[in-house]
């Protein structure tokens, strides 16, 4: 063979075995995929839903709801006292123990109890020695502590008058026109008739006052149809 004739044998097998490259695949590759162009929308458009409405069935009983009673007040009466005004801040107190200017001398419950309408409470009255003067305290039950012990609310505050030697102060035992009356209290003569009879005729009764328990407060009184017992009478010690 030739020079030329070589040359042109070789380079018709370099093209066969071009060819035959281009057919076979290397295993375990693959082609890249071929890439698509996406084209985005600027903004994504929503559909607005509407509501389903829900009907809801109960299926048990309802229960109403559960009041809590209020407690009641009740208000105290307001009526005019006989308290003078510099001593009206004792209204209110509650005793014991009494405020240290005064001297209280004991004390005792009025008689005559019978339904107000203030659930029944216990009045009572402590005299009481203040910047020379002898003066009554009407006051009304509060409470018992743990030991038993009473305490009072200071009601109102009546100024005694100056007794003559033959006068006495009587605190229950008046009858009003021949019924009992627990609420009048007087100044009356106490004669040596009086004194033994124990007893002041109508006559005898110079000033009467009332331990209103309803107004919670005393009021001056006529003293026409009273008439007292004497056994609960009192002076100043």
């Amino acid at each position: 063979m030739n020079r030329i004739g070589f040359l042109l044998f070789t380079s018709v097998v370099m093209v066969i075995l071009t060819a035959c490259k281009d057919q076979v695949t290397t295993p375990g590759l693959q082609r890249s995929p071929t890439a698509t162009a996406v084209t985005a929308t600027a903004s994504p458009t929503f559909r607005k839903q509407t509501p389903t409405a829900v009907t809801i069935t109960p299926t048990g009983r309802i229960r109403p709801p559960t009041i809590t009673p209020t407690t009641t007040i009740t208000l105290k009466p307001d009526y005019p006292k006989l308290v003078p005004e510099e001593y009206s801040h004792y209204i209110g107190l509650i005793v014991p123990p009494y405020p240290e200017e005064v001297l209280h001398r004991g004390g005792w419950l009025m008689g005559g109890y019978t339904s107000t309408a203030y659930d029944n409470p216990e009045f009572g009255f402590t005299p009481v020695r203040m910047n020379g003067l002898y003066t009554l305290w009407f006051e009304m039950f509060r409470y018992r502590d743990s030991k038993g012990k009473s305490y009072w609310e200071v009601l109102d505050i009546l100024i005694l008058p100056e007794l003559r030697t033959d006068e006495v102060y009587v605190s229950s035992g008046c009858l009003l026109n021949g019924e009992y009356d627990g609420e009048i209290l007087v100044v009356a003569l106490l004669d040596r008739d009086a004194f033994y009879k124990r007893y002041v005729t109508n006559e005898k009764v110079r000033m009467a006052w009332r331990a209103n328990r309803a107004k919670q407060a005393y009021e001056v009184i006529s003293t026409e149809g009273i008439e007292c017992h004497t056994d609960d009478l009192f002076r100043e010690n």
